[in-house]
């Protein structure tokens, strides 16, 4: 019997992303409690981001990076999925000159230009937060770059909320 061990998800994986997600909700629900908001509301998703959004006063950017993070997903499977096609796998014929792989690759960039727009909108919403935790405002960079560090970081040290 042959044994492989080219897993593409093995135990070792599975374990340092669970410590990682309770990382990240540990510091949540610290950071949480600290602004004033029940704890709890962090750990659900979608609306442990709205409360906070809400609360911080960017109820509409919410909706907004909801919408770009779903349009960027879209896109990104859909331009794989053009790339794909435009590939010629599974017997579809597609000549040399097809523009297939040009159009999913301009569809795969629109998905990361979406990413990235959404990255600078929570970063301006991270920033006001981090001001009102008495923390620099690039700090506000650090919850979205590494959210596991920053949200443990912002949770256990000794500031405080500040209106």
């Amino acid at each position: 019997m042959d044994i492989n061990t080219n897993y593409a998800f093995s135990p070792v994986t599975g374990i340092s992303s669970s410590l990682i997600t309770i990382a990240i909700l540990v510091g949540k629900y610290y950071t949480y409690e600290k602004l004033g908001i029940e704890g709890w509301k962090a750990i659900i998703p979608f609306y442990g981001d709205y409360v906070l959004f809400k609360y911080l006063g960017h109820k509409k950017k919410f909706w907004t990076i909801l919408a770009l993070v779903l349009f960027a997903i879209l896109s990104l499977v859909i331009g794989s999925f053009v790339i794909f096609l435009g590939a010629g796998y599974h017997g579809i014929y597609v000549n040399q000159y097809s523009t297939y792989p040009l159009v999913g690759l301009g569809i795969v960039i629109l998905g990361f230009i979406l990413l990235i727009i959404t990255c600078l909108m929570q970063s301006k919403v991270y920033k006001d937060m981090a001001v009102m935790l008495h923390k620099q405002p690039g700090y506000g960079w650090g919850f979205v770059l590494l959210p596991y560090v920053f949200w443990l970081m912002s949770a256990f040290d000794k500031s405080y909320y500040c209106d």
